[in-house]
């Protein structure tokens, strides 16, 4: 028989949390609900993976806007671009999309049903949706980057706008609209950054609800100690301690964080292995600083 895991405690938990690293939030007064646009990772780094190629860690969440509590979470296949509620229905747009790498731009307009739960992928072929705006109860505006940038060196700052209508929009079914309801000229399309006003916005929710805010996104490592204490390693903290109590004891902050955590055969301390990864800045590479510690044991803490 096949044992049932039990949850006994929720170790750092907090609004927004299914989130991941937060891209956009847009709050609907009609119905006081939240959506939240954001990124967990990827579940990889440089010494392992832990799955296969078909995960996806971008989410939009949908919350209730008094007490935060969770109503829906969706998985998406791209980042979020945007989203607009409905006027009138239970509804929420979202625009989805990326550059492929290659040469083609990819994404799906959603709609999500906020009565039921169910997502429909509305566009028949694949398309980045850069912006979604609701003009009326029956008008979506949308701006979809071009298809690809074959022969188009300014495809990266271009953007598609049509208009499309439907007399009742929680009736589309998969794959309703076609490209030549999509068919537009190309113009030039600012592509904002909202992450930091994001941040605040979901920052300030939190604390009209009596609550805190804060990133926690990929944890790597979990050690359980014989007196109750639980140790963990997770994106921008190298290690961190929790008490039974469900309070957390200490935290070594760190740029990067730890991956692997290693406890002393004594038990009195933890060795963290810390991933350091090349980013592009501008035209540069630059590698996160190796971390700098007064101690001799450079990576080491008691619990």
């Amino acid at each position: 028989m096949t044992s049932v895991p039990i949850v006994r405690r929720v170790l750092g938990d907090g609004p927004f949390a299914e989130i991941g690293e937060p891209a956009l939030a847009v709050i609907d007064d009609r119905s006081r609900m939240v959506a939240v646009g954001g990124d967990l990772g990827a579940v990889q780094w440089n010494g392992t993976g832990t799955a296969d190629s078909r995960w996806t860690g971008h989410r939009i969440g949908v919350y209730e806007r008094d007490a935060l509590r969770w109503r829906h979470l969706v998985r998406s296949w791209y980042p979020v671009r945007s989203l607009a509620f409905h006027p009138v229905l239970p509804l929420l747009a979202v625009g989805t999309g990326r550059y492929g790498g290659g040469y083609s731009f990819e994404g799906e307009l959603l709609l999500i049903h906020l009565d039921s739960g169910n997502v429909v992928s509305a566009l028949q072929h694949p398309r980045e949706v850069l912006s979604v705006e609701w003009r009326s109860e029956t008008a979506l505006r949308l701006v979809l980057a071009p298809c690809d940038d074959w022969e188009n060196p300014h495809a990266h700052e271009q953007g598609h706008t049509a208009v499309v209508t439907r007399a009742d929009w929680g009736a589309v079914e998969q794959r309703a609209i076609g490209a030549e309801e999509l068919a537009a000229p190309a113009e030039p399309a600012v592509q904002p950054d909202h992450s930091a006003e994001t941040r605040r916005l979901l920052a300030d929710l939190a604390a009209a609800a009596g609550q805190q805010w804060s990133v926690r996104r990929r944890v790597w490592a979990v050690e359980g100690m014989e007196d109750g204490r639980v140790l963990a390693a997770l994106d921008g903290v190298l290690a961190e301690s929790w008490l039974p109590s469900g309070d957390r004891q200490w935290a070594v902050e760190d740029e990067e964080g730890g991956r692997q955590l290693v406890l002393a055969s004594d038990g009195t301390s933890v060795w963290a292995n810390a991933e350091r990864r090349s980013r592009r800045k501008g035209r540069h590479w630059e590698t996160s600083a190796p971390r700098q510690s007064p101690s001799t044991q450079d990576r080491s803490w008691r619990p």
